[in-house]
């Protein structure tokens, strides 16, 4: 997909507005998002039972590239996504990543006919403790 992408900028480039240079930019960063998470299906589909080591992780971050990944999801519902500040865990990133969307995600699909709310915050144990859907 992306070489098909860079092969319409080489030959439309100078035919394409600011408007359109910026909706092929956002294919881009989505073809190399999903690029991303098919490496990484495909590499925890290898793993089979055997975990990557855990390291120190914010979640933070991974909230973010969650995000970013739902980005198309969430501007069609315009949905508010809201977190408090949030600590750096000993977890593997791509699962915590998967974690976060698939619960943002999930949190999105379920919702009324109104813009969905959708908080995420922390306990003082530093564990996730709620993602609320408003």
């Amino acid at each position: 997909m992306f070489s098909y992408i860079q092969l319409f900028l080489k030959r439309y480039r100078d035919k394409l507005d600011e408007t359109a240079h910026e909706f092929v930019s956002f294919a881009v960063d989505g073809v190399k998002r999903m690029q991303t998470l098919i490496h990484e299906l495909l590499e925890f589909s290898r793993r089979g039972t055997r975990r990557k080591p855990f390291e120190p992780v914010t979640c933070e971050s991974m909230v973010q590239e969650s995000l970013l990944n739902l980005n198309a999801s969430i501007g069609e519902c315009n949905a508010l996504i809201t977190r408090d500040p949030l600590p750096t865990v000993m977890a593997d990133d791509s699962q915590l990543v998967q974690l976060f969307q698939n619960l943002v995600f999930n949190a999105i699909k379920s919702r009324s006919h109104e813009a969905p709310r959708v908080h995420i915050g922390c306990g003082k144990d530093h564990i996730p403790t709620r993602l609320a859907l408003t």
